[in-house]
């Protein structure tokens, strides 16, 4: 995060925020909703439990920190899988995060979103669930989490913002990214790819799986 100029002039804070979030000093994201004639800036609240929403609020200049979250896979805690978000190779006219300047993509997206009955075009960046996910994300401390996740509904779980695990007949496949690279077996990964990528991808794993 980083504070907004206090030199900047009205025209130049709205084209940095036009359509984005930014956050407040303590790290609350909120959506950019407009300006007023106080030259104030005003957001929507984006907070990690849905129950905790209130009324849009009103910001000075000196209290407006924009920020970019570090995009790769995130879990999306109301729906129990994990997203693939990535940015997309465009010009970039606001200064802050925009939810146009990325693509959300599911690993296995077919399967798992049939599963949840929601389908692919209703994933929308600028949904209150992905910002949730960017900007709050949680991830299981270790494996034995992510199993635990696993049992407890979840479709898929994101480890990292690189590794994730699916849930397949049998066994769990793993991705980096939205690659398949290999799948896991009686605490063994099986891998699809080069020696030096497999061992990339074991760190993700913490010890907990052989190969």
């Amino acid at each position: 995060m980083f504070q907004v100029p206090r030199d900047d002039d009205f025209a130049d804070i709205r084209q940095w925020l036009n359509g984005g979030l930014f956050c407040d000093e303590a790290g609350i994201a909120y959506k950019f909703t407009g300006m007023g004639e106080d030259r104030r800036a005003t957001g929507w609240p984006v907070y990690p439990d849905e129950s905790l929403a209130v009324a849009p609020r009103n910001f000075r200049q000196s209290e407006i920190y924009l920020h970019w979250p570090l995009c790769g896979a995130v879990n999306n805690k109301n729906k129990k899988f994990a997203l693939y978000v990535q940015r997309l190779p465009r010009r970039q006219y606001a200064r802050t995060f925009c939810p146009q300047q990325v693509e959300v993509l599911v690993p296995r997206g077919y399967e798992v979103l049939a599963r949840i009955g929601t389908r692919r075009n209703s994933l929308d960046a600028n949904s209150n669930e992905v910002l949730r996910a960017l900007f709050y994300p949680e991830y299981p401390a270790n494996y034995e989490e992510a199993e635990q996740w696993l049992e407890d509904g979840w479709l898929s779980v994101a480890l990292t913002r690189r590794v994730t695990l699916v849930k397949a007949e049998g066994k769990l496949l793993v991705f980096d990214g939205m690659t398949h690279v290999g799948h896991v077996m009686h605490r063994k990964l099986c891998p699809f790819t080069s020696t030096h990528h497999t061992l990339k991808v074991l760190k993700a794993f913490k010890g907990a799986l052989q190969l």
